[in-house]
């Protein structure tokens, strides 16, 4: 019912008197949602007018506003464009790099400084746009790692992203430009609501987030928020304690020790109060990653003159934080081959997690002795006991043994998740199982019934990126590659001469690229020679000679896909013209280079459909 009423009416906002947990909850009850303000016994709730209207009749309420904007102090504050001209400006330093890691729903960038070596830390602010010290915090932090902390950056890296909801920075706004709340549409527990999205990751926003995280195996993460003044860590969505809950509470309390604000504590996030599809809950749920919601202040945006101290103090306990030993690391690799695993670590009596594509791990332990399970699709698992001291922490290396790697071939590799059905042919399938799965590092996988002896797939069901293919005890790392089909960021065309150069449109600062050849197929990255908005260049050395060679490039938030680099384009722009000589793309939504449609324009609207369809043209310097 109240889903329904907020379709037709625009958010309000209401202070509501809930002195306890039980007057929070009767809040709720009428279809208010809590949006993190708290004024002594009065909390901030969010509704849509028909609520409001409700809440006042049957609670003490007070400020009623038919819009839920709130009245800004913007002195001392930076806005996007000032945020990310000094960005511009830290990344001249050459110890930091920045990352485009995707656009706001009006187009803003959302821009990452990336620094340091080592395990890595997540740090994002402003997930919500009416609270501006979080950002402030967020740019104050990377300011102090290349300034009086840079021997963090020693040990250490990090992602620093100091506003991951521009649009409502600039609007006043704790949702995006679609009204959603960005911190309730996160891909693990999500419910309905109605500031939640469409769906789990329906916003670019946090579509962003996941994809700069999938790339990147993080140790731990802040998430900075204002609106209280505490420090929380999963699980929000249940009560039940999750298998690092001590752990998370004793890092937690190093923060709260560290900061120099009356009264900040640290808590279970559900027992502050419980929410669905957030950040944390995803990072943990999803990755593995130990991540905490940090709320700065009661006062969202405090005065100028308190903005300082309130800086210094966070930024001070940021620091004390990430000192913290990283008691284990590890790497995993290809025993033949030595290229890096994209493995599955479970670690006894904490939470399973992965690496990252280059195979690396890190997790913060106790002095003990741990057995260490690591498994990828197609390799046999290994165990291995490890032992944390008091001081330096421990680094391993696992070199799984390849047991179960297919020399199947999947046709087709690239897939545009704007067709309806694609049939999946494997060839070396033999007997063919009832069942094929198609699965990824942090999503859920994907199973695939046979029918007619053939495997029908609705590619919607699959986010961009690559999928591997298992089926009975065989697997076939990232044999099918998914494209998002809006043409935001499009590969026009491939050049190898000496170097790789992708020609396209809409590329960011920060782009990477990824080989994956050989029975592994693991993503093993190239290194990035220049760049600018309509051109890549990497470095072509890893590139093997012969063989089956695909490329994935990521740019702006997106993953795009060349395949068979190294043989026969998907089509060439001569062979479809006489084919086809109207404006519509070719069938299966797969476009060659060349494509202009009917009216000649470089990547008009035949680039929407798919991940990147290329003609190569093949030159060895």
């Amino acid at each position: 019912m109240w889903l329904a009423a907020a379709i037709a009416a625009p958010i309000g906002q209401i202070e509501v008197y809930a002195p306890s947990p039980e007057a929070r909850a009767e809040a709720e009850t009428v279809g208010l949602v809590f949006a993190e303000g708290i004024d002594g016994p009065w909390v901030t709730y969010h509704g849509a007018e028909p609520a409001l209207l409700v809440a006042q009749a049957a609670l003490t309420t007070r400020n009623h506003r038919v819009d839920h904007r709130t009245l800004l102090r913007q002195d001392g504050y930076h806005t996007p464009e000032t945020l990310n001209e000094r960005l511009l400006e830290l990344a001249e330093d050459p110890r930091a790099t920045l990352v485009q890691v995707g656009v706001s729903v009006q187009g803003r960038p959302l821009y990452a400084l990336r620094m340091g070596t080592g395990p890595a830390w997540r740090i994002l602010g402003a997930h919500h746009g009416d609270e501006l010290s979080s950002s402030e915090v967020g740019l104050a932090v990377a300011e102090a790692l290349l300034g009086e902390h840079e021997a963090l950056l020693e040990r250490l890296s990090f992602w620093v992203m100091p506003a991951v909801n521009p649009d409502g920075m600039v609007a006043g706004s704790r949702y995006n430009a679609n009204d959603v709340d960005l911190n309730r549409n996160y891909g693990f527990q999500w419910e309905t609501g109605f500031t939640h999205g469409s769906g789990p990751f329906s916003e670019p926003e946090t579509q962003a987030v996941r994809t700069l995280s999938l790339y990147t195996s993080f140790v731990a993460g802040l998430s900075l928020h204002s609106g209280a003044e505490n420090i929380g860590y999963p699980w929000n969505y249940t009560y039940q304690d999750s298998p690092d809950h001590e752990r998370l509470r004793t890092l937690g309390q190093i923060y709260v020790d560290a900061c120099d604000v009356d009264g900040f504590y640290v808590t279970n996030g559900a027992d502050w109060y419980p929410t669905w599809g957030d950040t944390n809950d995803w990072s943990l749920g999803r990755q593995g990653t130990w991540d905490y919601t940090l709320e700065l202040s009661e006062v969202k945006s405090p005065p100028q003159a308190e903005l300082p101290a309130l800086v210094e103090a966070h930024v001070d306990a940021i620091v004390a934080t990430l000192w913290t030993e990283v008691a284990l690391q590890g790497q995993v690799t290809d025993a033949v081959t030595g290229n890096p695993l994209q493995a599955f670590i479970e670690v006894r009596s904490s939470s399973s997690l992965w690496s990252g594509p280059d195979g690396r791990f890190a997790r913060m332990l106790e002095v003990g002795v741990y057995d260490v399970a690591v498994s990828a699709p197609g390799y046999a698992e290994q165990t291995v006991s490890v032992g944390v001291p008091a001081e330096g922490g421990v680094r391993v290396e696992v070199a799984l043994q390849p047991e179960q790697l297919s020399d199947w071939t999947v046709t087709p590799r690239l897939i545009s998740q704007s067709s309806d059905e694609v049939i999946l042919d494997v060839e070396g399938l033999d007997p063919t199982p009832r069942w094929i799965t198609l699965s990824r590092p942090g999503f859920e996988p994907v199973e695939i019934e046979r029918k007619g002896g053939v495997y029908p797939l609705r590619p919607a069901l699959l986010e961009q990126g690559p999928w591997t293919l298992e089926a009975e005890d065989q697997a076939l790392p990232n044999a099918v590659l998914v494209g998002a089909p809006d043409g935001r960021v499009v590969i026009d065309d491939v050049l190898l001469q000496g170097d790789v150069w992708f020609s396209g449109q809409g590329f960011g600062p920060g782009s990477r690229a990824f080989l994956l050849a050989g029975p592994e197929r693991a993503l093993v990255e190239l290194t990035l020679v220049s760049e600018s908005e309509g051109q890549l260049r990497f470095d072509a050395a890893p590139l093997p000679e012969a063989g089956t060679v695909d490329l994935l490039v990521l740019s702006n938030g997106r993953e795009l896909a060349v395949v068979d680099l190294l043989g026969t384009p998907l089509l060439d722009t001569a062979e479809f013209r006489s084919q086809d000589t109207g404006d519509d793309p070719p069938p299966g939504d797969l476009v060659p280079a060349g494509y202009r449609g009917c009216m000649g324009v470089p990547g008009s609207s035949a680039w929407v459909a798919l991940l990147a369809g290329v003609a190569l043209r093949r030159r060895r310097a």
